[in-house]
C-alpha cells in the first residue's frame, strides 16, 4: 500500500520530499531515517561525555582555586595573629606598669615600708618606658609586614597551586583586595 501524496504529474511518481522517502511501502523506516536517528543519538552521547569531562575538569580547577584562596587567607590570618599578640603584649605591659605604680603609691602611704616606694615607682616607670619602646618597635615592624602582605599572599597561594596541581600543570595565585566599610555592611 503506497503512502504519501503524489506530487507533480499524474504518472504516479512521488516527489522527493514526500513521506515515502522515510517510510517504505511496508510502513517501516528506511535507512536514511535510521542513519539520521543514529547520528542524533551519537551526537547526544558524545555531547554528554564532553559535558561530563568539562564539568570534572572545572571541578578540579575549582578545588585548586579554593585551596589557593585559603592559602592566601592563611597569610592574612597569620598577620592578624601577630598583630593581636603584639597588641596584647602592649596592653599587658601597660597594665603591669600601672599596677606597679599603684603599688608604689600604696607603699608610700605605709609608714614602715615608705623607703621602698621610690624604687617600686621607678620600676613602674621602667615598665611603662619598656612598653612604649616595644609599642613603637612593634608598630614599625607591623607596618613593614603589612606592606609586604600582598606579596606574601600571592607567593603562598602560588606555591599552593603548584603543590596541588598533580598531573596537570596549573599556574595561578590569589590577589588580595582590601575590605572596605561598604563590604562589611553588605
Amino acid at each position: 500500500m503506497p503512502s504519501g501524496r503524489a506530487c507533480g504529474d499524474n504518472d504516479g511518481r512521488r516527489g522527493l520530499l514526500s513521506l515515502s522517502t522515510f517510510v517504505d511501502d511496508e510502513g517501516g523506516y528506511t535507512t536514511v531515517a535510521m542513519a539520521v536517528a543514529l547520528l542524533v543519538s551519537l551526537t547526544l552521547v558524545f555531547s554528554a561525555a564532553a559535558s561530563g569531562w568539562a564539568m570534572a575538569r572545572s571541578a578540579e580547577v575549582q578545588e585548586i582555586a579554593d585551596a589557593a584562596a585559603l592559602a592566601g587567607s592563611n597569610s592574612v590570618a597569620a598577620f592578624s595573629t601577630v598583630s593581636q599578640v603584639s597588641d596584647a603584649c602592649v596592653v599587658t605591659m601597660g597594665l603591669a606598669g600601672i599596677m606597679v605604680l599603684g603599688t608604689g603609691l600604696v607603699v608610700s602611704a605605709i609608714p614602715y615600708v615608705q623607703s621602698a616606694a621610690p624604687q617600686i615607682m621607678k620600676s613602674g616607670h621602667d615598665i611603662l618606658n619598656a612598653r612604649n619602646r616595644f609599642a613603637t618597635s612593634a608598630a614599625k615592624g607591623l607596618s613593614q609586614l603589612e606592606r609586604a602582605l600582598p606579596a606574601i599572599v600571592m607567593a603562598n597561594s602560588a606555591s599552593c597551586v603548584s603543590a596541588n596541581c598533580g598531573d596537570t600543570e596549573y599556574v595561578g595565585f590569589a590577589v588580595p583586595f582590601p575590605q572596605t566599610s561598604e563590604d562589611i555592611r553588605d
